[in-house]
């Protein structure tokens, strides 16, 4: 149970550190319109991706277990290539093709955090859940439920 756990904890940190990382960038994207029109695709793309994570998540793909894992590892790893096209387009390294193609990869960027920090939190319950269930002790899942709001704001924090 620790690993899964603690794969869990680290995607949701992951995840949160990004998102962080890259607000402050949005200024350098073009000017202030487009920057306010960055944060406004953000806020939107993060709407968006809590509700596809209500609609298709992981237990309805039925990939609550190393798939699902593997799978979230896989989407930070993409945001994380996303982040540094992003990074090197604002520090003007590389042109990425004009507003329309920063827009979309910063919808696509916000979006997958919404989606993968919605199940991250499924997947930590659900692990939780069936530790419980095997080990049958009391007690367990509001002690991993605590170490992820704890991983969660610490990650806020960075």
């Amino acid at each position: 149970l620790v690993g899964p756990v603690l794969l869990c904890s680290g995607i949701h940190a992951a995840m949160h550190a990004m998102s962080v990382f890259l607000m402050p960038f949005l200024t350098k994207f073009g000017s202030p319109g487009f920057a306010h029109a960055l944060v406004l695709i953000r806020f939107g793309s993060e709407l968006l991706g809590r509700l596809a994570a209500h609609g298709c998540g992981l237990e309805r793909l039925g990939w609550l277990n190393t798939k699902g894992l593997l799978f979230m590892v896989v989407l930070t790893k993409f945001r994380a290539m996303i982040l540094f096209a992003l990074m090197l387009e604002a520090t003007q390294m590389v042109d990425l093709g004009g507003t329309a193609a920063v827009a979309t990869l910063v919808g696509v960027f916000y979006f997958i955090f919404a989606w993968a920090h919605s199940e991250v939190v499924v997947a930590i319950a659900y692990l939780a859940r069936d530790a419980e269930e095997a080990a049958e002790a009391k007690g367990q899942r509001p002690r991993l439920m605590r170490g992820l709001m704890f991983v969660s704001f610490a990650a806020q924090l960075a």
